[in-house]
């Protein structure tokens, strides 16, 4: 009989602490987890709210089953502080996605983070893309362990470079065709996979380009995803008619500018190009060799 009058309140106990869980939330019965987000840049100061606006969450189990996707809540960005989803006690994959405004993921469930692969939502639906998010990419395993509260430290990498393109001495479209040049970035990879490697069928990108007929000045800025073979990728000013005015390879660009270090995690790619006596220049813009930075 003792041993019976021991077990019931034992058993009332955790009958109360199961119908909490079940009646209330899973905050009584899983562990706090917490994943600090951290992201400095090329530099040592905290950069992440300068940067980052957005977080998508995606959490995957020890088979790379996707257990949970989600946008975090504005007060866990702005506070760079994530509260995981209740886990059971195990190993977790965690992918955090920031700034993915137009941003779609493909391939969910292949349980492969390689073929896992993050893209403008325009290229998703085989539409003209002008380009990519201002994308910042994190990952960390994650040990869940039963009864005890975890903060972790997830660090961002970028998963995009700056481009910008400033044509003067627009020819001009009356003599061409009717209508304005277009300002087209060619071969560039159109996806990143959840290892954030860029990949995909080279896609070419129309960027939507500012024309000031008056000044025959011609402008863009777009991002684009972080590639690694820049001798696939072409720079073109294409007129109305579809004839190439100009065209710039960018592996030679960069080789001959090597101002613009392609290492870092801030890069902005600034290409000035002129219609000059019949010849086409390309160079730096004035602006960013004196070091003075637009804003995007």
């Amino acid at each position: 009989m003792k041993s019976i009058k021991l077990a019931l309140p034992l058993m009332l106990t955790f009958g109360l602490a199961l119908s909490s869980c079940i009646r209330e939330d899973l905050s009584e019965c899983f562990s706090d987890n917490l994943l600090e987000m951290s992201y400095k840049g090329d530099g040592t100061e905290e950069i992440f709210p300068d940067k980052i606006c957005r977080v998508d969450m995606y959490v995957f189990d020890s088979e790379g089953n996707c257990v949970s996707s989600a946008m975090l809540p504005q007060e866990q960005v702005d506070s760079r502080v994530a509260q995981l989803p209740p886990l059971d006690p195990g190993t977790y994959h965690i992918v955090c996605l920031g700034n993915a405004h137009s941003t779609v993921v493909d391939r969910i469930s292949s349980g492969d983070y390689g073929q896992i692969v993050f893209m403008d939502e325009d290229y998703m639906n085989g539409e003209v893309v002008s380009g990519n998010d201002s994308l910042y990419f994190a990952a960390i395993d994650y040990e869940v362990v039963s009864g005890e509260d975890q903060r972790r430290i997830v660090e961002f990498e970028s998963s995009h470079y700056d481009l910008s393109v400033e044509v003067a001495g627009v020819p001009d479209p009356n003599s061409k065709a009717a209508g304005a040049p277009s300002i087209m970035v060619c071969g560039v990879s159109p996806q990143t996979t959840f290892e954030n490697v860029a990949c995909g069928e080279p896609e070419n990108y129309v960027l939507e380009a500012t024309h000031d007929v008056s000044r025959q000045y011609l402008s863009a800025t777009a991002n684009i995803m972080r590639h690694t073979d820049h001798s696939a990728v072409d720079v073109r000013v294409v007129a109305a008619s579809g004839e190439t005015l100009a065209e710039i390879n960018l592996a030679d660009f960069l080789a001959d500018n090597p101002e613009v270090d392609c290492t870092r995690q801030e890069v902005l790619i600034p290409i000035y190009i002129e219609f000059k006596s019949g010849e086409v220049l390309v160079r730096l813009p004035e602006w960013y060799v004196q070091e003075v930075k637009p804003e995007f």
